[in-house]
């Protein structure tokens, strides 16, 4: 297992010299080349937790912390970026690897404290998030990338019938507010609108083109943000209705974490549709 997660890691990184081996170890349908990785991980899926459990919706931020925080609790330096999702698998990966042998008694208390721990992890920094992340990779991936995240989300299915996961919602999901109507601060409602775990779904750039051919107007270049903007400046009714149509589709995931992600997600669309009809 955690060999395969490894092999997995590296692939979120860009193409380099051991690309084409362990694409072929993996069985995929072809080598990632460079121009992929780019469209995706630099586009569209960003491999970063806390841009999907942070409530800025950006990289860093106190998500960032939470998962720094799981480091220094086992007594380790936080790598200088905790939450990348190549550094979360091999870091999961030496957590299976450190569990203590041993058929005496101290050593079955620690390999049950550290199979706790190996929970945890899993539940609070990679359930939390990856799931949807994966789900939207089916959607917009090529089929090299697409391919490599149905191998990564078998894992985590099997993953998740091994162990007893906690109970309760990832710390990341409690600490996050719903989305606000926006009142009088516009800017703060597009950006909670840019950050999944407040809007309960992932708004990539292949989504705000969708939703500007669906409603007839421009889609100017640039980050997201402005896009957004340009687009509600044209039509605000057309493209709340756009964005509700994206939020009321959320993919089927399992357990309390996929529950949260449904009801948030749907509750979003439920608003933008409030708001579309305002707006006409």
């Amino acid at each position: 297992m955690s060999e395969l997660l490894r092999c997995l890691a590296v692939l979120v990184e860009p193409p380099g010299a051991e690309t084409e081996r362990i694409a072929a170890l993996l069985d995929l349908p072809d080598t990632p080349q460079g121009w992929e990785y780019n469209a995706i991980f630099l586009e569209q899926l960003y491999p970063y937790a806390s841009v999907y459990l942070d409530v800025s919706g950006m990289m860093g931020g106190e998500a960032r912390d939470r998962i720094a925080g799981f480091w220094r609790a086992l007594g380790e330096i936080p790598p200088p970026e905790p939450d990348h999702l190549g550094t979360l698998l091999g870091a999961y990966a030496s957590l299976a690897d450190a569990a203590p042998d041993g058929v005496e008694a101290p050593a079955k208390r620690a390999r049950a404290a550290w199979q706790r721990a190996r929970a945890a992890f899993l539940w609070e920094h990679v359930l939390s998030w990856l799931p949807l992340w994966l789900a939207k990779l089916e959607q917009i991936g090529s089929p090299t990338y697409v391919a490599w995240g149905r191998t990564l989300g078998a894992w985590l299915t099997s993953e998740v019938a091994a162990l007893r996961l906690p109970e309760g919602l990832p710390a990341h999901l409690q600490a996050a507010s719903d989305l606000e109507p926006p009142g009088d601060d516009a800017e703060a409602f597009i950006g909670s609108l840019l950050s999944p775990v407040r809007a309960g779904f992932i708004l990539t750039p292949t989504d705000l083109a969708s939703v500007a051919a669906t409603a007839g107007v421009a889609l100017r270049a640039g980050e997201r943000r402005y896009a957004l903007k340009a687009l509600l400046a044209q039509d605000a009714a057309a493209t709340l209705e756009g964005l509700a149509e994206l939020a009321a589709a959320p993919p089927a995931l399992a357990g309390p974490i996929g529950v949260y992600w449904r009801q948030r997600s749907l509750r979003t669309s439920r608003l933008l549709r409030e708001l579309a009809a305002a707006a006409r």
